[in-house]
């Protein structure tokens, strides 16, 4: 659902070396093409452009963007036009670089985030309203799911960004660093393990119980 994450940005250099060495691999049945969307980056400019004198409507436009064309691809600046990123990374950029659009957004939003939240519709609501205090939520859950499931990667993935949400303190950031630190724990990633660690020692009492169970694990580990 999130592949947008891992595979962007993406410049037209690199599609070319793949277009030409493809045929050295027998498939020259199989083009390699950019799935870009010039309906998309039309909206994506409307929505920049909007976001200066109606928020109202560049949050109807981002919406849009989201809700249709998360995963399609546009350019990363206006004067860079062959290196490209997903839409849902521009968008997501794009409210969390501007307080009063995010404010305008979450106002707005909200609602129907919930709405996704109760008819648990996680991956949906994750994916279209994220910045959402449901949103969230949803984040969390699915990062605890995979968690749970062995699909580490797939955790740090939610939790990446879970870990840059405007809503993201007390008990909730202790959980999501918690998480984190298992995850990464499990995937051999020690530099992130002990950002984690460091994280929730920072958070006083709402981490404490958690940098605990993450020094037994890594305790652990260390025994022969």
């Amino acid at each position: 659902m999130h592949s947008c994450i891992r595979r962007c940005p993406v410049t037209v250099a690199l599609v070319a070396v793949l277009a030409i060495t493809a045929p050295l691999r027998g498939q020259q049945d199989n083009p390699v093409y950019v799935d870009d969307s010039p309906q998309a980056w039309e909206l994506f400019r409307r929505a920049a452009d909007q976001s200066r004198d109606n928020t109202a409507e560049a949050v109807r436009l981002y919406q849009e963007l989201l809700d249709d064309f998360a995963l399609k691809l546009i350019p990363v600046r206006e004067n860079e036009p062959d290196q490209f990123q997903c839409v849902r990374l521009r968008v997501l950029h794009a409210l969390q670089g501007d307080a009063n659009l995010l404010e305008r957004y979450r106002l707005i939003q909200t609602a129907e985030a919930q709405r996704l939240l109760d008819a648990e519709r996680l991956e949906d609501l994750a994916m279209t309203r994220s910045l959402t205090e449901p949103g969230l939520e949803a984040l969390l859950m699915l990062a605890q799911r995979d968690l749970e499931s062995a699909r580490f990667w797939m955790a740090l993935s939610w939790l990446d960004q879970a870990l840059t949400h405007p809503d993201l303190a007390g008990r909730r950031a202790a959980h999501a660093w918690y998480m984190t630190g298992l995850a990464a724990h499990h995937v051999n990633q020690t530099a992130q393990q002990a950002a984690a660690r460091e994280a929730l020692a920072k958070l006083g009492s709402d981490g404490a119980v958690f940098v605990q169970q993450l020094d037994a694990l890594a305790a652990d580990v260390q025994t022969p």
